[in-house]
């Protein structure tokens, strides 16, 4: 391989944070190795090292990375919506109209590969608790009364220190619940 071109260190630093994260999306987390990223960005494995001392690191990074940018993009698409029913059919819908797969692979190899790289485990934390922060805030919306459902979600944390998240979606009557995003949807 020939000899990469003199870059400043933040301009480089952020090269190799790009193609470790076009990696991440690509072929999922686990991909995301000293010589891929190397091999992504056209530089030597030695320069990735140079700049990222630690590969549990730069995984923690690029996780958090791609996953702070999606829920940056949910907070604003849900700051949008008209009341908290809107804001769930808006959720429910951009995630799961398939354009997402590729950060949900993230988010889901994470909470595995967090179970040996405390890095990524507390980064996987706290992109978690980032979650809750969101559905808190969207659910505070509905004060001063805010319903039994959102007082249950945001009393709960999803038990995710061993790298598994245990949080999930029920509904009682699910076509009651059906009905209700359908609704929010004509307003």
């Amino acid at each position: 391989m020939s000899r990469a071109a003199r870059r400043p260190p933040a301009e480089r630093r952020a090269e190799l944070a790009s193609a470790a994260r076009a990696l991440a999306l690509d072929e999922g987390l686990a991909a995301v190795t000293l010589r891929a990223v190397a091999a992504r960005a056209a530089v030597t494995p030695a320069l990735v090292a140079h700049y990222h001392e630690s590969m549990e690191a730069l995984v923690a990074e690029t996780f958090t990375s791609i996953v702070a940018a999606e829920i940056a993009e949910l907070r604003g698409l849900l700051a949008a919506a008209p009341s908290p029913a809107a804001g769930l059919a808006t959720l429910l819908r951009t995630l799961l109209d398939g354009s997402r797969d590729d950060v949900t692979v993230v988010w889901v190899e994470a909470w595995a590969l967090g179970r040996r790289n405390p890095v990524l485990g507390a980064a996987v934390r706290d992109q978690m608790d980032a979650w809750i922060a969101r559905r808190t805030a969207s659910c505070s919306r509905e004060a001063p009364r805010p319903t039994p459902a959102c007082r249950r979600s945001t009393a709960r944390r999803p038990r995710s220190a061993t790298g598994i998240g245990s949080g999930m979606l029920r509904a009682r009557a699910p076509g009651a619940s059906a009905r209700a995003i359908e609704l929010a949807d004509r307003q």
